[in-house]
Order: structure tokens, then C-alpha cells, then sequence
């Protein structure tokens, strides 16, 4: 905690933090699923679609040529989900062989170097019912987990619709967990600058399959990120972002992207920041995990949560102060 301030108010003063990045995490999730929004009079098929239909290729063949792609495509992901899902799900550890897997982060540091040991954790995502099972007090779409450290997340979705080429057609899925540190910014006023070294630990597996084809728009998409923030006063100081998890399938290509996700992925600020002293500050370290599917056989996944070794937790925050700027 910080020195001399009482702890009622850095408490008060995390309350109003947290409010505010549920409801920015809740901005970014409309924004990403109102984005490219079709409008209520696109037509009924797909614009390519209209051109084939011009060249003797009437709706009724469409959807016969579809129904036989759906087979096909739809056998992939069954297949997937029936022989190869089962073993992601296990893993290659044991509950504890997954813990003393860990790597500790950083693995040599400066004397000047502190640790913070995490305050709160708060998981905020689009679809209620991705906090099904969860520990801890639920509020729509966010919840209060019990355990501050080790948590779930889970975003999963198959594609519907056939030819994909609608915004309705696709469905989306984000989750955010936000880890929340306090930490003493100590009285010496000439010791101001601040340098941050935050570590989330994941356990799971990710999946994204899809088939595209000329004129059906078929797609899928994973999408994993780390952000760091730090506050005070209530505004933020600063912000990092990083990707750490990319896959995705484009026109007439074959994604067909899986495997486990386990291990230590840091995040850090790369030029520190400037931060007033005796004042209650916060670092606040996101992992954020987004999936989309789009036409039927399409199938994105995201999942630290099935299974007793997929969790993810933040580590302690590392930070290092100096007078004189970052060190060298």
C-alpha cells in the first residue's frame, strides 16, 4: 500500500478504477460487434453471388451447391471436436506438473527492482454465458472472482449461416480479465520515473478452422493481447499493448490452426513513465482473448477453462524507479 494514505481510500479510489475499465471494455466489445455492420436492405445473397446468379447459377443451385459444402466442411469440425479437442483439453500435465512448469519472470533483476503482489482481478466479456461455472459474484457481463490470481476464460463459437457473407452470419466472442496492482510510489520526490514488468501465465489450447472458397466468405479468427496501464488520480498514465496470439484465415485460404497455449507472456513498459509520489497508483495488466466464426464449418476458439490444467493467472508486477530515467 502506499505510505501514509489511508486504506478506505485507495480502496474507494479502485472501486471508481474498476467501473471505469468495465465500462471501456464494454465500448470496445460494441465497437468490435457493430463494426462493419451490413445495412437492414443488403440483399439476401452474397454480393459475388449476385454476379453468378447473372450467369445462370439461380438462388436454388446456390443453396444446393452450399448444402453439399456444409457436409464436407461440417465433418472437419466434427471430427476435431470428437478425436482431437478431447486431448487439448487434457493437456500434457497434471494440475501441479503445470504449476512447476512455470517460469519465473524476470529470471535475473536489478537490486533496485520491487515486486507487487496482485490487489484484484475482475473478468469482463460480451456473452454472459461465457461466466457460466465461474466462482464468484456475477453481475451481466462481468463478475467478481473469488480468486484473484488463477481465473478462466474461455471464448468458443462455430460458424452458421452457409455462405458467411452476412454480418449476421459470423459470430463473435471477446474476454477480458483485468489484473489490478497497487504499489508504493514512496515519499523521495526525486525518485519519479518508473519503469513496469508485468507476466500473465496461460494454460490452455486454441483452435481455429475454416474452409473458404470463392464467392462463400467462409473465415475464422483468434486474436490473443496483453495490455498494461497504469493510473492515478483516476486517468491514465500510461498504456502498452501487445499481441501475442494471431491466427486468422482470408480469401480462398484454408486455416486449420490448433494447439496448446502454455507458458509466461510478459508485457513491459518500453520507456517507462513519470508518476507523482505518495499517491495511490495502479497497474492494471489485460489479457485480452478474442474469437469469431463465420459461415457453417468455421469453427474459433479460445479456452483457458475446460479441464483441470487450462486457467490463466497473473504473476507479481515488477517495477523499477529511478531518479534518473530508465535504466541503462
Amino acid at each position: 500500500m502506499c505510505k501514509n494514505i489511508d486504506p478506505k481510500e485507495i480502496e474507494t479510489q479502485f472501486l471508481e478504477l474498476r467501473e471505469k475499465l468495465i465500462k471501456e471494455s464494454e465500448e470496445e466489445f460494441y465497437s468490435i460487434n457493430n463494426m462493419y455492420d451490413y445495412p437492414d436492405d443488403w440483399p439476401k445473397i452474397a454480393p459475388n453471388n449476385i454476379i453468378l446468379s447473372k450467369l445462370g447459377l439461380t438462388n436454388q443451385k446456390l443453396e444446393e451447391l452450399d448444402a453439399e459444402l456444409d457436409k464436407s466442411d461440417e465433418k472437419i469440425v466434427q471430427h476435431y471436436i470428437e478425436n482431437v479437442r478431447s486431448n487439448l483439453v487434457k493437456g500434457p500435465y497434471t494440475p501441479n506438473e503445470a504449476l512447476r512448469q512455470q517460469t519465473h519472470f524476470p529470471e535475473s533483476i536489478p537490486d533496485e527492482m520491487k515486486m507487487a503482489r496482485l490487489y484484484n482481478a475482475t473478468i469482463v466479456t460480451d456473452d454472459v454465458e461465457n461466466l457460466k461455472n465461474m466462482q464468484g459474484k456475477v453481475h451481466n457481463p462481468w463478475i467478481d472472482p473469488t480468486n484473484a490470481e488463477f481465473q478462466d476464460m474461455l471464448v468458443r463459437y462455430s460458424g452458421s449461416g452457409g455462405w458467411g457473407c452476412r454480418r449476421r452470419d459470423e459470430h463473435r466472442g471477446s474476454f477480458d480479465c483485468h489484473w489490478t496492482y497497487s504499489f508504493t510510489t514512496g515519499s523521495d520526490l526525486s525518485r519519479r520515473f518508473y519503469r513496469f514488468y508485468g507476466s500473465v501465465e496461460f494454460r490452455g489450447f486454441f483452435s481455429c478452422i475454416s474452409n473458404d472458397r470463392p464467392f462463400i466468405c467462409r473465415s475464422a479468427r483468434i486474436h490473443a493481447s496483453l495490455r498494461l496501464r497504469t493510473y492515478q488520480f483516476g486517468s491514465e498514465c500510461s498504456r502498452v499493448e501487445s499481441t501475442i496470439m494471431n491466427h486468422r484465415g482470408g480469401r480462398g485460404d484454408r486455416i486449420n490452426a490448433r494447439g496448446r497455449y502454455d507458458g509466461e507472456r510478459q508485457i513491459w513498459e518500453p520507456s517507462g513513465v513519470f508518476l507523482h509520489t505518495n499517491t495511490p497508483t495502479f497497474v492494471v495488466v489485460t489479457a485480452h482473448i478474442y474469437a469469431r466464426a463465420r459461415g457453417r464449418g468455421s469453427y474459433a476458439e479460445i479456452n483457458f477453462n475446460d479441464g483441470a490444467t487450462n486457467w490463466i493467472r497473473g504473476m507479481p508486477l515488477y517495477y523499477y524507479n529511478s531518479s534518473y530515467g530508465p535504466p541503462r
